[in-house]
């Protein structure tokens, strides 16, 4: 996306921002991709017993990124041309660009485990279908409370408001 700013040349303002809006469009399809790729990669890399801490540690770790890059770029900015810190923008995402190849190639390799779901067959689609008996199982309720609660809800609901 960055190295599209490096090769526009403004003949209007209307120009100049018509690219920055095409960037940034750019910029979050890549984050899209980025989101979509890289989340469901964590329970891959980690024991199920530890993914919430992984995920919390992605989390803190892209935010560190989220934080700190822009102080570096707005530093360039004030001491340097726009040029360098387009360049430097440039760099991280062709760094990215290839990341992301070597990951997908590194994947393929592996049995492409990211491209594929992660519910085994369709038994366990039909296991995620709350029902009644499952919902009172998980409450530890017995079938008469479940009624009273049930039947408290709906006369509620009737009431006008």
């Amino acid at each position: 996306m960055n190295i599209i700013f490096i090769m526009i040349t403004c003949d209007s303002q209307n120009a100049c921002l018509t690219a920055l809006i095409f960037g940034q469009i750019l910029n979050g399809v890549y984050y899209s991709l980025y989101a979509a790729v890289m989340w469901p990669c964590v329970p891959l890399c980690v024991p199920e017993r530890a993914a919430g801490t992984a995920f919390g540690v992605v989390n803190a770790v892209q935010n560190i990124g989220l934080t700190v890059f822009p102080v570096i770029v707005g530093h360039l900015i004030s001491d340097e041309t726009s040029q360098t810190y387009v360049i430097i923008l440039g760099s991280s995402a062709i760094i990215g660009l290839i990341s992301n190849i070597g990951l997908w190639f590194v994947d393929k390799q592996n049995g492409s485990k990211i491209a594929k779901t992660s519910l085994k067959d369709n038994s366990q689609v039909q296991d995620l279908n709350c029902n009644r008996n499952m919902i009172i199982q998980f409450l530890n309720l017995n079938q008469s409370e479940i009624f009273y609660n049930t039947q408290f809800i709906n006369y509620n609901s009737n009431i006008p408001q």
